[in-house]
C-alpha cells in the first residue's frame, strides 16, 4: 500500500463506521479518473454536524493531530469553504477535510459519488469525474485562472473519462457557478473522440 493510502484508508474506514457522507476530492480524485500525478496532501469532503465532529474525534485517537475547536467550528459555520486540516503524525502527511452543506449541489454530488478500490478489500468513495471538474474549475476561477495544475488536471479527466462523462450533468452545474465558459474551453482543448 503506497503511503498515502495507509495515511487516509484509517480515516475513510472510521467515516463509514460513523455513517458521516465523505467523497475524496481534489487532485488525489483527478489523479484517479484522469492522469496520476504526486499531491502534497489528500481533500476529503464530508457532510457534518457538531455531533458528528465530537464522535469523529473521539475515534481518530492519537494517529492523527487536529484541533477539536478547528473541527467544531467547521462542522457548525456557515462559509461554504470551511474546513480543518488532519495530519497523519507517522508519515506527516496533510488531510485537508472539507465541510459542505446540503443543498441542491450538494445533495447531487453526495449521490453521484463513485467506489474506487483503494486498498485489497476496501473501497473508498470518490467524487465523480464530472463534480471532480467542476470543483477544480471553481478552484481555478477563484485562483484567477492562473493554477496550471486545476486546468490540466480537468483537461485530462475530460480526455479519460470521455467515454462516459456526462457533459449535460456538467454543463449545468459550471453554468450554474458561472464557469462554463472554462468548461467549454477545457472541453475544447481536450482531446475528445469524435
Amino acid at each position: 500500500m503506497s503511503p498515502t493510502l495507509s495515511v487516509i484508508a484509517p480515516l475513510l474506514r472510521v467515516l463509514d463506521e460513523l455513517s458521516i457522507p465523505y467523497a475524496i476530492g481534489g487532485s488525489f480524485a483527478s489523479s484517479a479518473w484522469g492522469q496520476p500525478r504526486q499531491t502534497m496532501d489528500v481533500d476529503v469532503v464530508v457532510l457534518l454536524d457538531w455531533s458528528g465532529a465530537e464522535r469523529l474525534a473521539r475515534r481518530l485517537g492519537d494517529a492523527y493531530e487536529f484541533s477539536l475547536s478547528e473541527m467544531q467550528a467547521a462542522a457548525s459555520g456557515q462559509d461554504p469553504f470551511r474546513s480543518f486540516q488532519l495530519l497523519h503524525l507517522e508519515d506527516l502527511f496533510k488531510i485537508d477535510v472539507f465541510v459542505l452543506s446540503p443543498g441542491p449541489y450538494i445533495d447531487e454530488m453526495m449521490a453521484r459519488r463513485r467506489r474506487y478500490p483503494i486498498e485489497a478489500g476496501f473501497e473508498a468513495q470518490f467524487c465523480s469525474p464530472e463534480d471532480i471538474v467542476i470543483a477544480k474549475l471553481r478552484w481555478f476561477v477563484l485562483a484567477n485562472r492562473v493554477s496550471d495544475r486545476q486546468w490540466n488536471d480537468v483537461v485530462q479527466v475530460l480526455e479519460t473519462q470521455s467515454g462516459s462523462f456526462d457533459f449535460q450533468y456538467a454543463r449545468r452545474w459550471c453554468g450554474h457557478f458561472v464557469v462554463l465558459a472554462e468548461f467549454e474551453a477545457a472541453a475544447a482543448q481536450a482531446t475528445l473522440p469524435n
